[in-house]
């Protein structure tokens, strides 16, 4: 699952070069939405967490830092960390 810092309904958009489309929302709590996603190129679908907050900094530092040490384990329980980032 990946970590990107956006905000607004994304259900049909591309993200990044064209390379994610979102296909649509499996979820959504107070702090991140959760999408279905295809990665064009590669063909293979992930899901796609999107944080709900802007505009603090320190809230998107916290989040980066999380998917840092999240993207650093490797085990079957814990889901993989494919890409984190901002996009305005």
């Amino acid at each position: 699952m990946g970590v990107v810092l956006l905000s607004g309904g994304l259900v049909g958009s591309v993200i990044g070069v064209q390379l994610v489309r979102v296909l649509r929302r499996l979820g959504e709590g107070a702090m991140a939405t959760v999408y279905r996603v295809r990665h064009a190129q590669l063909d293979k679908v992930y899901a796609l967490k999107v944080l709900n907050f802007t505009g603090r900094k320190t809230m998107h530092e916290r989040a980066l830092a999380e998917g840092r040490v999240q993207a650093s384990l490797e085990d079957v329980f814990i889901a993989a960390i494919r890409a984190a980032g901002e996009a305005r």
